[in-house]
């Protein structure tokens, strides 16, 4: 069942906080979608991610996108590296409708920017291997493993160059021997 069919209406309804105002919606996936926000005692953008589970979706199921949802923020909230996206904050609504507050990151997926722009030069695809392997470095000296490294989960910015890691959903906690 997708998520996918939890319509932006029913979260910009169901949605009241006095700290964040939606704007508008910045991407969607298996598991959620994305909106820009406003916070609003700071005036910064920030990236609000919505589990927006479907109220006739079976306990079992909900349960385990409700699981993989709180290992996302959870794990999100051990890493503090430049390349990694930071969580800043994490709420439920109700039943249906957790969220996670991350840096807002204005970029987008490298997977869309490479078929847009075609494959990066030798240096820029250097650049960023060096900037997603330093992340990566950084997640498992913290125990973190990703396992969905991929251009869709590599956030792009073109201006600057730097990388982003998204989406710690897939993530599993290892401990040395």
């Amino acid at each position: 069942m997708s998520l996918s069919q939890f319509s932006d209406q029913l979260i910009h309804d169901q949605f009241s906080s006095s700290q964040y105002q939606l704007l508008h919606k910045i991407g969607e996936g298996g598991f959620g979608k994305v909106f820009k926000a406003i916070q609003i005692n700071t005036g910064q953008p920030v990236a609000i991610k919505f589990l927006a589970i479907e109220a006739h979706c079976d306990e079992q199921q909900k349960q385990r996108y409700v699981e993989r949802f709180k290992r996302e923020t959870a794990l999100s909230s051990q890493v503090q590296h430049p390349n990694i996206v930071r969580l800043l904050d994490k709420g439920q609504i109700n039943d249906n409708l957790l969220y996670g507050v991350f840096e807002y990151v204005d970029g987008q997926p490298l997977r869309e920017h490479l078929t847009q722009e075609g494959a990066l030069n030798a240096v820029d695809a250097k650049e960023v291997m060096l900037q997603v392997l330093d992340a990566l470095v950084h997640a498992h000296q913290n125990g973190i493993v990703h396992r969905d490294i991929k251009p869709a989960n590599t956030l792009y910015l073109r201006r600057t160059g730097k990388i982003k890691i998204i989406d710690f959903g897939l993530s599993k906690i290892f401990e040395d021997d």
